[in-house]
């Protein structure tokens, strides 16, 4: 064997092995994962598809047109529900009747001041907020958060609390969700005379053989909860969930979007952002009902949180 022909073919393997990495992440977004490595390994599609690219190029760069046309069908064919969230949808230039923000405060240690500051600057109508504690609350409430939104719900359940919705409308039929891990709450608003439901929401995280199987069960007994609305709804927090996980796209299959991909404002990262090297995936959302639409998503940085807040901007959808 010509030695001339080993680097040609340690390349060539590389390349496959790239492509074959992309291809099952690929795979794992039509799987329902059970296991932490299968969730992790599906939360870092988008990345895969750099390599995929990569590998892709190398194989045209070596001539070897076959694999590098099958490369490319795989990388188009994983890339394009990516490419598709940075281009608007239709009506997603309305006028706006409501901005929401989800922030996760990492057990209550995000700065107070800072996120009530953000609330003020975004002009923020409802505020959904995971990790609560009980001395967070009142933290937010000394900085002022109940003087900008005076109405709010907190979930409380053994052990304390961790979800809460506070809002510049008042709220009406509130009350707290069973079957979930962590409390979720619902609450009804009424904006420019037309009836809201917004849902505050935290699933539990896949990190364990243990929180897989509570996270399955929050994003399946979330999906109950939203199916059939009786009034356009909104549904923020955060889900542990990117939109490659199936699970995640199970809740858009009754009816949802995501704001974020309403608006073309691509795959936002937010987390974890309390790295040099972060935030890599997106598992905090803003969904809205098939009747309203998101027309403006931006993430916004929390100091003290390893999340990135998302604040969206919602608009109803003209009849």
């Amino acid at each position: 064997m010509p030695t001339k022909r080993i680097p040609r073919r340690a390349l060539t393997a590389t390349c496959w092995l790239a492509i074959a990495g992309a291809a099952a992440s690929g795979i794992g977004r039509h799987t329902e994962p059970s296991s932490v490595g299968s969730v992790g390994v599906i939360a870092l599609t988008p990345w895969s598809l750099l390599p995929a690219a990569a590998a892709v190029a190398g194989l045209a760069a070596l001539r070897r047109w076959r694999p590098a046309v099958l490369g490319g069908i795989v990388v188009a064919l994983i890339g394009w529900p990516q490419v598709g969230s940075y281009f608007p949808v239709q009506n997603s230039g309305a006028a706006p009747i409501i901005t929401v923000m989800t922030a996760n405060t990492l057990r209550g240690t995000a700065n107070p001041d800072a996120l009530v500051a953000t609330v003020r600057a975004r002009g923020v109508d409802v505020l959904a907020v995971q990790e609560l504690t009980m001395d967070s609350i009142d933290k937010l409430a000394a900085a002022g958060l109940d003087q900008v939104l005076p109405y709010h719900l907190v979930g409380y359940q053994d052990g304390g609390t961790d979800v809460g919705i506070w809002s510049r409308y008042p709220l009406a039929e509130s009350r707290q969700l069973t079957g979930f891990a962590f409390a979720p709450v619902q609450a009804g608003i009424v904006v420019g005379g037309q009836q809201l439901t917004v849902i505050g929401i935290h699933s539990k995280a896949p990190v364990s053989s243990t929180g897989v199987g509570l996270w399955q069960s929050d994003l399946a007994r979330l999906a109950e909860v939203m199916a059939n609305p009786d009034n356009p709804t909104i549904v923020a927090g955060d889900f542990n969930a990117t939109r490659d996980h199936r699970q995640f796209r199970e809740l858009l299959a009754a009816g949802y979007t995501d704001a974020g991909s309403d608006a073309g404002a691509g795959i936002l990262l937010t987390y974890p952002a309390d790295r040099s090297w972060g935030p890599i995936i997106g598992i905090d959302h803003v969904l809205v009902s098939n009747d309203l639409v998101g027309v403006e998503v931006t993430s916004v940085d929390q100091p003290g949180s390893d999340h990135l807040a998302v604040v969206a901007k919602v608009a109803a959808i003209p009849e």
